[in-house]
């Protein structure tokens, strides 16, 4: 009797060990997706000690390939966003910036700092050495069931001329940073300034209802043909004098 009561004890162990695995190896990475271009798309994962980066297929959202397009490891996490991180093929440290919007539904990462050590990266970042308009490089990605939406979203060709104008309005939410930037950078990078305008407007699109990135040709100037205010707007430079 003794006998059996010891294996019913040890089958109730084996079970739960081998439960508890299962359990285990079901837990995914959370995952999260971007478009690089007109339908291309890259896929970010977040795990306990790093972030994967994978060009993915836009029909299936698979991988493209066995190997990781870039693994960036993560040697110390200083706060819910915040973490000093180092790639695979780089001897120096960096501080990696995550933020979570909608219920995960969206997520936006960028670098705010780097260094040559772990601590002069972390110093940087204690003593809010972090230029705010590294927000500007931020890189936006969106969730699987809001990419699988955007695939069926109307392209820019169907676009709403008040939606057009909000697009538009970009002076307010970027102007400070974007002068900002120009200062750090002795205005010696201008042309990064139209990137940061159109990643700006591109991801307001995709607040409208937008798909940006569809293969899909569109004109602006010859949509609102005879429209003076957008084409003011669509025209004028970008100046902060």
């Amino acid at each position: 009797m003794k006998f059996f009561q010891n294996l019913l004890i040890f089958l109730f162990c084996t079970v739960a060990i081998f439960s508890s695995k299962a359990q285990t190896d079901t837990i995914q990475p959370q995952k999260w997706y971007t478009y690089l271009g007109m339908e291309r798309l890259m896929s970010i994962s977040e795990h306990d000690d790093k972030f994967i980066l994978d060009l993915v297929s836009n029909d299936t959202l698979l991988t493209n390939s066995e190997a990781a397009a870039d693994t960036i490891h993560i040697i110390k996490k200083l706060d819910e966003n915040h973490f000093i991180i180092q790639k695979s093929s780089r001897s120096n440290y960096g501080l990696l910036k995550r933020t979570k919007f909608a219920g995960d539904e969206m997520i936006s990462v960028g670098t705010y700092a780097e260094g040559e050590t772990l601590e002069s990266v972390e110093k940087k970042y204690n003593e809010g050495m972090l230029p705010s308009w590294k927000s500007l490089e931020e890189r936006y990605f969106y969730s699987k069931y809001k990419i699988e939406k955007l695939k069926n979203a109307p392209g820019l060709d169907q676009i709403t001329r008040k939606d057009l104008l909000t697009s538009l309005q970009w002076r307010k939410p970027l102007g400070e940073k974007l002068k900002m930037y120009l200062e750090d950078s002795n205005g010696e990078r201008t042309y990064r300034v139209h990137r940061f305008v159109k990643d700006f407007r591109n991801r307001k699109f995709i607040e409208l209802g937008y798909n940006p990135y569809l293969d899909i040709p569109y004109n602006f100037e010859k949509q609102f043909e005879g429209d003076e205010e957008v084409q003011r707007l669509l025209t004028e430079e970008i100046s902060f004098d």
